[in-house]
């Protein structure tokens, strides 16, 4: 019976150990801003966050599928439902133009999924306008693919990018707006970022 409760006990731990390697701070991040993306789009929170109740993805079986697998995702790794008042990355996405568009990455969006500045030159040159690229704003409504700006329509673990005039995919040095150097993941990304990343 002594050993019977020590193997349940060891099992135990190590689910736990699994869980919580499944989700570090990595993960919690991409999953967290996946989320926040769906609440964006009008997905309905089972964990009291709020939505955009302007929009709805009941008429998106998919998309909907898609947005209850990441809330069962974001709900295993513990995440926190954020205040209205705290949530400026969402409100900056919402507006383009004026002084309330960031030029800068925040620390709640490292991956620059919600970045609206005006950057519009990668590590290869200028960049083309996006209805000039194989990547169509028709396809990405939430990314803000305007004229030619630097945006991150694929979840791209390189941040921001663009097509450059030569045709070439690149990465978009998008300054942090905590005054600090952009090192969200630098040593990961760099594999991620390159040319053909999938999108999804």
């Amino acid at each position: 019976m002594k050993y019977l409760f020590l193997a349940l006990l060891l099992v135990q731990v190590t689910l736990l150990i699994a869980e919580n390697k499944k989700c570090k701070e990595k993960r919690l991040r991409r999953v967290s801003a996946r989320y926040r993306k769906c609440l964006k789009r009008g997905f309905q929170s089972s964990l009291g966050c709020q939505h955009n109740e302007k929009r709805s993805l009941e008429d998106k079986p998919k998309a909907l599928a898609r947005c209850t697998r990441i809330e069962e995702r974001a709900k295993k790794c513990g995440y926190k439902c954020e205040a209205p008042a705290a949530d400026t990355a969402a409100d900056a996405a919402d507006t383009v133009a004026g002084s309330t568009a960031l030029e800068c990455l925040e620390e709640v969006d490292p991956l620059g999924l919600n970045y609206r500045g005006k950057i519009n030159t990668n590590e290869h040159g200028k960049c083309i306008n996006w209805e000039d690229s194989f990547v169509k704003p028709a396809e990405y409504p939430d990314s803000g693919l305007e004229e030619n700006y630097c945006r991150n329509p694929g979840e791209d673990m390189g941040g921001p990018w663009c097509i450059s005039e030569g045709g070439d995919y690149g990465s978009c040095v998008v300054p942090s707006c905590s005054n600090e150097p952009d090192t969200a993941d630098t040593d990961d990304t760099a594999a991620a970022s390159t040319p053909g990343a999938i999108l999804f």
